[in-house]
């Protein structure tokens, strides 16, 4: 499944987010499909959009923090060998990702 577009989960309220003290305490993997209010699962495709901008967006609260937005005319790609590399660049601060690519033989 491809999506056309990054989810970034700004035309969704966000889930209310209890203090980490409040959390209750989880010793399985939660079920992904259950709304974070506790209101049922997930039970139509149509409606998986806004429960990935509640997992989302409690990723990011409590977690790692929220992507910050970057304009495109600020991120540069290139290919070095079988290395992609992206630079990003904020306030004259630039930040170089590096990936080796692998491609399969045949």
């Amino acid at each position: 499944l491809v999506y056309e577009v990054e989810n970034t989960g700004t035309m969704f309220e966000k889930p209310a987010m209890p203090a980490l003290e409040e959390l209750p305490v989880v010793t399985t993997l939660p079920d992904p499909l259950a709304w974070s209010d506790g209101s049922g699962r997930v039970s139509r495709f149509k409606d998986w959009k806004q429960r990935r901008a509640e997992i989302l967006a409690e990723i990011q609260h409590y977690e790692v923090g929220v992507k910050p937005e970057v304009d495109r005319k600020d991120i540069a790609a290139r290919m070095n060998g079988d290395t992609l590399i992206v630079d990003v660049t904020v306030d004259g601060h630039t930040l170089t990702l590096k990936a080796p690519i692998k491609y399969p033989e045949g």
